[in-house]
């Protein structure tokens, strides 16, 4: 069928599509990676002593006489 070419596809034709709301490819960054890490690491030293004074609330300053010695097998 000679005239039926003109409906099979040209593979080399690429089609791009682009993302309408990307940013430029020169725009400025946000954040530095060095700004991202210091925050990150105050919020875990933050979280870190938030459950060591918790857990010195809750008993781990707990004074010798307060454990009876039946608790213990060495007793």
């Amino acid at each position: 069928m000679p005239g039926k070419s003109h409906l099979m596809s040209n593979t080399d034709i690429e089609i791009v599509v682009d993302d309408p709301t990307a940013p430029e490819a020169d725009s400025p960054a946000v954040t530095s990676t060095r700004i991202v890490d210091v925050v990150v690491s105050l919020l875990l030293v933050a979280v870190a002593l938030t459950l060591g004074w918790d857990n010195w609330r809750t008993g781990a300053a707990w004074k010798p006489s307060v454990y009876s010695c039946t608790a213990l097998p060495s007793c």
